[in-house]
C-alpha cells in the first residue's frame, strides 16, 4: 500500500509524517512517497522533489492531503487534488480546512474526506485501504459525474463568451 502526500512546506510534511507512522504502527508493510521540496527518507517513506502527478496518483492507494492550514491559510486545494478526483484516487484532508473541496468533490464523498485527528485519520485510512479497488472504481464513478458537470460548466461559459464577442 502506498499513501502518497504533496507539498511544499515543513509543516505539511510533518502531519504527514505523523499519519505515515501511525499507519506503519498498525500496518508495517504500507509505505509513503512524500512529493515536494522539503522532507527527508525515513523508514518507509520515499521523498522525491518531483514525480509524474497522474502515475503517482494511479498507483497510490490513498492520497493524503495535508497543505493549508496555518501555514498557508489561503491556498487552495490544488492542481494535485483536482487530479485526484479526475483518476478517482481516494483523497483523506487531515489537519486542515476544506480548501476549496466542497465545490469540486461529489457531495457523496465530502463527509468522508475531513479527518480532524489522527486517530480518525487511521481509521478512514484502512476503510480505504480496505476496499481496494472497489473504493477506487466507486470514487472513479463519482468523480467522472462532478467532472462532466464541471466541463458542462467550462463550455457553457465558453459559449456565452464567444456570444458576447460576437455581439461586439
Amino acid at each position: 500500500w502506498r499513501i502518497l502526500g504533496f507539498g511544499r512546506d515543513q509543516e505539511s510534511f510533518c502531519r504527514f509524517c505523523e499519519a505515515l507512522e501511525s499507519l506503519r504502527d498498525l500496518l508495517p508493510q504500507a509505505g509513503g512517497l512524500w512529493v515536494g521540496p522539503v522532507g527527508q527518507q525515513r523508514d518507509g517513506l520515499c521523498v522525491q522533489p518531483t514525480v509524474n502527478v497522474s502515475q503517482a496518483l494511479e498507483e497510490a492507494s490513498v492520497f493524503l492531503l495535508t497543505t493549508g492550514g496555518s501555514s498557508k491559510p489561503g491556498e487552495t486545494f490544488g492542481l494535485v487534488a483536482a487530479e485526484a478526483l479526475s483518476r478517482g484516487c481516494p483523497m483523506l484532508v487531515s489537519g486542515t480546512p476544506w480548501l476549496g473541496i466542497e465545490y469540486w468533490w461529489p457531495s457523496e464523498l465530502r463527509d468522508e474526506l475531513s479527518c480532524l485527528d489522527g486517530s480518525q485519520l487511521i481509521v478512514r485510512v484502512l476503510r480505504v485501504l480496505n476496499g481496494g479497488k472497489k473504493e477506487r472504481i466507486r470514487r472513479k464513478i463519482l468523480a467522472e459525474s462532478s467532472m462532466s458537470r464541471i466541463d458542462q460548466d467550462w463550455l457553457s461559459g465558453v459559449d456565452a463568451l464567444s456570444a458576447f464577442v460576437l455581439s461586439l
